[in-house]
């Protein structure tokens, strides 16, 4: 008698077996790929044949840095606020109900940081 068992000798057998096939699978498949690098490799088109692109000369221009902090409520608050009601898109979105798209573009034009473009928005509502 096997230590195993007869009935689980055969399936360890038949796992073996199996296991060995997958292994010639998969080192047949390998040299099939080795084959395909070098022959690439060698039909390969030099770097140097490609033409080279240099992006156009772009001016720069600087922008001030965002502005950090939020007028009081009374001063200029309520001008950005009927700037942003003025603003087509930004109310598009208000209208919407597309508020961070409208977040975004309160941003864009004003430069506020993220909370204060969202208060501003909010109270566009």
């Amino acid at each position: 008698m096997a230590l195993f068992g007869d009935a689980d000798s055969k399936k360890l057998v038949g796992l073996v077996e199996k296991l060995e096939r997958r292994v010639q699978t998969l080192e047949s498949e390998v040299r099939t790929l080795k084959d395909e690098v070098q022959r690439l490799r060698s039909s390969a088109v030099p770097v140097s044949a490609f033409p080279t692109f240099s992006p156009p000369a772009v001016p720069v221009t600087l922008s001030p840095p965002p502005s950090t902090s939020v007028p009081p409520p009374g001063s200029e608050a309520g001008s950005l606020d009927d700037r942003m009601r003025a603003d087509a898109e930004v109310m598009g979105f208000v209208r919407d109900n597309q508020k961070i798209n409208a977040i975004r573009r309160v941003r864009e034009l004003t430069r506020l940081p993220l909370k204060e473009a969202k208060d501003l928005v909010e109270r566009l509502y």
